[in-house]
């Protein structure tokens, strides 16, 4: 079974805001997982809607560069409105929602998720590091200082969903197991980027997923990672001869 796109949608970006609120994604329902990335230029402590929580966040040198914070929610019936964000003290602020439906049904939804970011501004792409993913659905936001407007070419093989004047949303479904390398993004311009690439992970029925993002393994291919906890008894496989859990 695999994860599937559902819907995005968008806010654009504007100066001076204390909360961003992000239209729900049209048509989604119970058990969905709604995954938000919002764009501000402060450090301002988040708080959101009930029922998300943090998956990933980059703060660093957020008043010069920008920062990025990126929330989770599994639905519990079909959301309608805006998911409100807020914080204290005004910046330029924005953010994107995208749904996706088929995933792990309990815990943490992620195989893996975080944030990289440019060290500097002398370049036009930001790539992260992505290896061994199977079915499960890609989930990637781009951002850059607010200096341009940008336009952006999504990862090969993505799906650019939403655009804005400096944030872009993309998604790639059923991620194969040989998928590796580098997913990258590019600008039309120099300037400093924050990218986050996450995975919805499938439902657990045999020898699954891992994946390894910038560097780490999250979750091993015959069990997996729910909540923080290892939950062996979901899946087994026999390999070599050999029971793994």
């Amino acid at each position: 079974m695999s994860v599937t796109y559902v819907e995005s949608s968008v806010l654009v970006p504007a100066g001076s805001r204390t909360t961003v609120a992000i239209p729900v994604p049209a048509g989604v329902d119970n058990k969905d997982i709604v995954v938000v990335g919002v764009y501000k230029e402060n450090t301002a402590a988040i708080t959101p809607p009930a029922g998300f929580t943090l998956k990933a966040s980059d703060t660093t040198n957020a008043t010069t560069q920008g920062a990025l914070w990126v929330y989770w929610k599994r639905l519990t019936g079909a959301d309608t409105g805006s998911y409100d964000f807020t914080w204290t003290g005004s910046s330029y602020a924005g953010g994107h929602a995208v749904a996706g439906r088929g995933a792990v049904e309990t815990g943490d939804p992620f195989i893996a998720g975080s944030i990289v970011r440019t060290s500097n501004n002398s370049g036009n792409s930001l790539g992260h590091a992505v290896t061994s993913i199977l079915n499960g659905l890609g989930i990637s936001f781009v951002s850059s200082w607010a200096t341009a407007t940008r336009t952006w070419t999504a990862p090969s093989g993505w799906n650019k969903e939403e655009q804005t004047v400096n944030q872009a949303l993309g998604v790639k479904a059923s991620m194969p197991a040989t998928t590796t390398g580098t997913v990258t993004w590019v600008g039309n311009g120099n300037d400093y980027y924050q990218m986050f690439l996450g995975v919805l992970a499938p439902p657990v029925t045999g020898p699954t997923v891992s994946a390894i993002i910038g560097g780490v393994k999250k979750s091993a291919a015959y069990s997996v990672i729910i909540g923080g906890v290892k939950k062996a008894a979901q899946a087994y496989a026999i390999i070599g001869g050999v029971k793994k859990q």
